[in-house]
């Protein structure tokens, strides 16, 4: 009887070691397929992740390519800015040229109108000389 109850109770116990593997098993799996299931996410976390950084690495290069051409924007109003300020120059430059000209032309009309005054003046003088003396 006790060699009975003994070979139950190993029957029982080898049972129980079944059932008990069996669950080890079953949680291993789904520790597994838990663990499958994290490393999807991770990769497509990662994969989010870099879909992110090249959406964001194309708004950066857009961002710089449009300052570029602000830059540029600005730096050619800048050059016309200049280019009329030096237009500017060059015709105020004209201008007085021109008008330094006109009054040296004025300059030497007057000195043409003192000479034919003075050479006027001179022969009047003559004139009066000649009548004096005759």
């Amino acid at each position: 009887l006790f060699m009975l109850q003994l070979v139950l109770f190993l029957c029982l116990l080898q049972l129980f070691n079944l059932l008990f593997l069996q669950k080890l098993v079953l949680f291993l799996c789904v520790l597994q397929l838990f663990n499958l299931f994290f490393m999807l996410q991770l990769v497509l976390f990662l994969c989010l992740l870099q879909l992110f950084n090249l959406l964001f690495l194309q708004k950066l290069v857009l961002f710089l390519c449009v300052l570029q051409l602000f830059n540029l924007f600005f730096m050619l109003q800048l050059v016309l800015s200049l280019g009329l300020l030096q237009l500017f120059n060059l015709f105020f430059m004209l201008q007085l040229v021109l008008s330094l000209g006109l009054l040296q032309l004025f300059n030497l009309s007057f000195m043409l109108q003192l000479v034919l005054f003075l050479c006027l003046l001179q022969l009047f003088n003559l004139f009066f000389m000649l009548q004096l003396v005759l």
